[in-house]
Order: structure tokens, then sequence, then C-alpha cells
């Protein structure tokens, strides 16, 4: 950090040759142009540095504030083991859940050039108050100003958690400290991005995943007209530069907020569902997808449990063979086909698919050595499988379970020799 001081140092009176930075309109003068000031229309501070300045809005909420149906406070009761299993790196869970910085930016546009005229952090004071702090440039100019906070701010202690950070936010903010000349990574922090988890849980059954759609959909929570919409935001500041008028700037902070905010009480409504897979009052898709998480982490009892939940309470025929198919994968996966055979059956109850048919058949075959049940589940897919409609499904399906059928009667004339079974296919 004192070599990043001294660089700033350096830096003072330098004039920038940034591209983003040129043409910075000059103060209002006009009585008129004051009243729309920044300073004027919201309750903020300018702070001094050795980069220069930066204006910062603050604002303390008590922890029982609610955001949608929870309390900011309820970030303390989620499990620090499930917020590293969400962001994929145990050093999370190292950290004490206090030391969480909450960090969402407001951007000139959404390329690599673009620059954060507003980066908005959130963390608690104690249990108690929660604190959002929102730095907005009044100009480009103030950028490293900001830049040199933020470093002192994130220190290493830290744990961030975002919106998209990792594919948005901390790029854009790790390419802004590069420009500045600021030694300063963000990716030293452990950092929980909660877009990817809330995609993995809720994109089965949400129109979109969007932050504006999990708060209507999951939290429970209605902005008042006081927001705007993402993509307007670029314009409005750069409108915002060219007139100096901080009006809509209003309602960009209140977006910004709202972000912050919001991602408090994401955090705690994930930790929560991926803790309890089997819970009987998730819907089905959500617990189907959390089976599949667990399965792609080898976490197989929470899976197992979760698989079986989604099973039992399926509302549709459709959605219990997926929940089925999906289960009895993961137990021949571990060679547990013994367990997997009810499984099966009940799929092959469900006249959705011939798979099921196979694979009693290949169990049969292979590992309980039983070459009559083998043959009958056979031909009774292939007796299901002639009732469909003409058609290339049809043909292949008949070639498969017929080959099989074919091969199996040679194995009982001949005595049912005992074969190894293929490497994989069994």
């Amino acid at each position: 950090m004192q070599s990043l001081r001294r660089r700033l140092r350096r830096m003072q009176g330098q004039q920038t040759s940034r591209v983003d930075r040129a043409a910075v309109p000059p103060p209002p003068t006009s009585a008129s142009a004051l009243r729309q000031d920044i300073a004027r229309l919201t309750n903020g501070e300018t702070l001094k540095t050795v980069a220069g300045s930066v204006y910062v809005v603050m604002e303390s909420l008590p922890g029982e504030h609610i955001q949608g149906h929870l309390a900011l406070a309820d970030w303390f009761a989620a499990d620090p083991h499930w917020l590293a299993h969400l962001a994929e790196n145990a050093a999370f869970a190292d950290h004490p859940l206090e030391n969480a910085i909450f960090l969402d930016t407001e951007t000139t546009g959404l390329d690599g050039s673009s620059l954060a005229f507003m980066v908005g952090l959130g963390y608690f004071e104690g249990r108690d108050q929660f604190v959002v702090r929102q730095y907005f440039l009044r100009n480009p100019a103030e950028e490293d100003a900001m830049l040199l906070h933020l470093a002192e701010t994130l220190t290493p202690d830290r744990t961030l958690v975002t919106f998209n950070g990792r594919g948005f936010d901390l790029r854009l903010l790790t390419h802004r400290f590069a420009l500045a000349g600021i030694d300063y990574h963000l990716n030293r922090l452990p950092h929980l991005d909660l877009l990817p988890p809330a995609r993995r849980l809720w994109r089965r059954r949400l129109p979109s995943c969007s932050l504006g759609s999990l708060e209507d959909h999951i939290l429970g929570l209605a902005r008042s007209h006081e927001d705007v919409p993402g993509w307007q935001i670029p314009q409005m500041y750069a409108e915002y530069v060219r007139s100096r008028d901080a009006t809509d700037m209003l309602r960009v902070l209140y977006h910004n907020r709202q972000d912050i905010l919001s991602m408090v009480t994401l955090g705690v409504q994930l930790s929560r569902t991926y803790a309890e897979p089997a819970n009987p009052l998730l819907p089905v898709s959500d617990r189907l997808s959390l089976a599949r998480w667990f399965t792609s982490r080898d976490m197989v009892p929470e899976a197992l449990a979760a698989f079986a939940s989604a099973a039992a309470d399926a509302p549709t025929a459709d959605l219990r063979y997926e929940c089925l198919d999906q289960w009895a994968d993961l137990l021949k996966r571990f060679d547990n086909r013994s367990e997997a055979l009810p499984l099966w059956q009940d799929m092959a109850d469900l006249k959705i698919d011939p798979k099921p048919f196979e694979e009693i058949a290949k169990y049969y075959e292979w590992h309980a050595d039983d070459l009559s049940s083998a043959r009958d589940w056979t031909a009774a897919g292939i007796a299901w499988v002639e009732s469909w409609r003409q058609g290339f499904e049809r043909v292949r399906a008949l070639e498969t379970l017929t080959h099989r059928l074919e091969r199996l009667e040679r194995k009982l004339r001949s005595g049912g020799e005992v074969n190894t079974p293929p490497l994989g296919g069994a």
C-alpha cells in the first residue's frame, strides 16, 4: 500500500491522457444548475486523497431492515460452509460473516473500455448496522481517488459478494486498477458470485435469473417508481456529464442501493435452499436442480436425498421420469445397480422411453445371472415400442431391443454361459 501511495503522489498535478477523461465539462455557474448538483441533492461528502477528490453517499440501515421477506441481519444465520460451496472456494468459510462486502457497479457501458462511474459497497458494522457507501464520479477525472479508496477498503481480511461480479464487475475494476497503475488485484479476495448458483437453482422455472426477476419471484420484493432499468443508466450518466444536472442520478443511486441490499438477502435465501435440498416445501423443479448440482460435485448423500424427495412429489409423469432417471444413473455410477433396479421398474411403468427396459435387461443379464428375466424385460420393451406410430424413433428402438433379444435367446439355447459385460455398457 505504501508503494501505491507513492505512485499516486507522483500522479498529483499530472494531466491524464485517457480518452474517457477528456473534455470534462466546467463546473456549473448558474443558480439553477447549483440546485441540481449532486451534493445538494444527496447527503454525501467529498473525500480528499493524494489522487484528488471523490464524492461518496453514505447511509446506515438497521440490521432489522427488511429486503423482500428477509432481514439484512439474517445474513448472520447463513452457514459459512454452504456459502463456501456456493462460492466454490473453501477460503470463503475461513472469514467471519461480518467481513463480507457486497459490491455493485454502474458503468458507462458493457465493453472493456467502460468506466465504473459509481461503485456501491455494502457492509455490516457489528451485527446491528448495515452501511451502504456509494462512490460517485462527478467527472471521470475523479476515478483515481475512488480506486485508492476501494483499495484501502477491500483489505485482505475481507470477502466479496457480487451478482455477476465474476463476469463483469471485478473484471472491469481490475482493468481500471491496471490503467491507473495501481497494483491491486480484486481476485485475491474470496469471492461469492450469486448469479451462477441462482441460475443453477432457478433457471428451470423462472423466465429470467436477473436480479430484478429474482427479487420478484424469490425475494418477494417490488422496487418503487424511483428505480431505473439498467440499460438506461449509461446514457443517463452521459447526459449528466454533459449537463451537470444530477437529478436522474438519484434514480441510479436508488438502483445501485437496491442491488446491494438484495444481494444480502439473496445470499441468505441461496444458502438456506442449498442446505436443505430435500425440503418438501421447495418446488420439485428446484429439488431436481439441486440434486443435479450435488451430483456434479460428487456430494452423493445430498444428491440422493434431493432426487428421492423430488421423485416422490413430482406432479407429472414426465417430471417423475426425469427424477427417477437421473437418480438411477447416479446409483449406477457408483455400482449400486440393485438399488437402481426398482427405479428403472418405476420408469418402465411410466411408458415414456425404452431406456429402463434396456437397463433392467442389462442388470439381469450381467449382474443377477438371470437370462430369463433379461429376455422377458427386453420382450416387454419390444411389445411397448411396437405400439408406437411409424417413424425413425420406433425403427431405431426396435432394432436395439430386437438385437438384444436375439442375443439373449442364443445364450439361453446354448446353456446361458457367463460372458464378461461390455465396458460401460452394463
